[in-house]
């Protein structure tokens, strides 16, 4: 949908969507269009060349990195990513790795304060992530051990040496189901969700 018959069709759908996402715009076009039909939604490119232009033409400015690690972050693969030794002793048998996390987190928001929700919140790297990089990161979670791990996490979060505790924010964790969010976010509250569906007891399981 990067003409402009195409996202006329689409305009319908996305009056309620406050994101844009175009994976492969040559020169940013349907994210010029879309800046025009939707001036207060986000928008995001997987296009350097487009995240440019768009950026020159109506001063979007997608997140908040330089072009080097936007270039880098557009690869398809990211073949660096691994936990750190800390995140392997914890033994979670499907967590992220805050590497993950936190790239994920770099790349779809920009100010500060924006809230990134973890339905499934597990070990919490969706929360360490969202803390240090002065979001606010909100998780459910049904189990109250890997609830006190992702405070524990949380606590023993280092910070920069440009960082203070005191202009970090404090995250919001809840021992309830996804079924409860309605009650506890307002709605459109949400800048981003990261998240993995649980896998029951298959984790469990004997491996072959």
């Amino acid at each position: 949908y990067r003409d402009d018959y195409g996202l006329k069709r689409v305009v319908p759908l996305q009056n309620n969507a406050p994101v844009i996402l175009d994976l492969g715009a040559n020169i940013g076009a349907f994210t010029l269009l879309a800046a025009q039909c939707f001036p207060k939604a986000k928008f995001f490119s997987f296009e350097p060349e487009a995240r440019n232009y768009a950026s020159l033409k109506y001063n979007i400015q997608l997140n908040n990195l330089e072009g080097k690690s936007w270039l880098q972050n557009s690869f398809s693969i990211w073949r660096d990513i691994e936990k750190t030794n800390g995140e392997r002793k914890l033994k979670h048998p499907a967590m992220f790795p805050t590497q993950l996390t936190s790239r994920l987190i770099e790349i779809y928001t920009k100010d500060k304060g924006e809230i990134v929700l973890d339905p499934f919140l597990g070990s919490g790297s969706t929360i360490v992530s969202a803390y240090k990089l002065g979001k606010k990161g909100v998780g459910f979670e049904l189990s109250k051990e890997y609830i006190k791990l992702s405070q524990n996490r949380i606590k023993d979060t280092q910070l920069d040496l440009t960082q203070k505790k005191e202009d970090l924010i404090k995250p919001e964790i809840y021992n309830k189901t996804v079924f409860d969010i309605p009650d506890i976010l307002p709605e459109n509250s949400v800048d981003l969700v990261i998240t993995s569906p649980p896998y029951w007891d298959i984790l469990t399981a004997k491996r072959s």
